[in-house]
């Protein structure tokens, strides 16, 4: 897939109203590299075109987007061809929470917000392990 025609719709007020994005929100890749989370919409994969790029075959050209909704960063799978998980459960579409581990084909990230977050535990990028997933209620799984 060589065009992005094919991904969700951009989220409401993307064309001109203000979208409220998580603060404080990043991915740690590889354990160790923090990659700060600030635009409403951002794409993963292969290709240069996207936000965050992997040079791992595993990963789609487009693998996945993850968009701000309500407040939240919501994961899309773009029609990936090694899948896209949340804790290990393939999805399609999940929000995501702080403490939540993202598998793109095999290549581990994990989702954190450092201030304001839902959960009792905060996380540091200074933390050497990974604490495990936040709780999530069935509800939560899709929009």
């Amino acid at each position: 897939m060589d065009e992005m025609q094919d991904s969700p719709n951009l989220p409401e007020g993307e064309a001109g109203g203000e979208v409220e994005i998580p603060e404080e929100a990043f991915i740690i890749i590889d354990g160790f590299k923090v990659i700060p989370l600030t635009q409403a919409v951002i794409t993963l994969g292969r290709r240069v075109e996207n936000t965050l790029v992997f040079e791992d075959q595993r990963v789609s050209r487009y693998h996945a987007q993850m968009r701000a909704i309500n407040g939240r960063y919501v994961l899309f799978d773009l029609n990936s061809t090694t899948g896209t998980f949340i804790n290990g459960q393939r999805t399609t579409q999940g929000i995501l929470y702080p403490g939540d581990v993202i598998s793109l084909g095999g290549v581990l990230l994990v989702y954190i917000e450092d201030e304001g977050s839902t959960t009792s535990e905060s996380w540091s990028p200074t933390d050497t392990q990974l604490r495990p997933p936040s709780p999530r209620s069935s509800d939560d799984s899709t929009l």
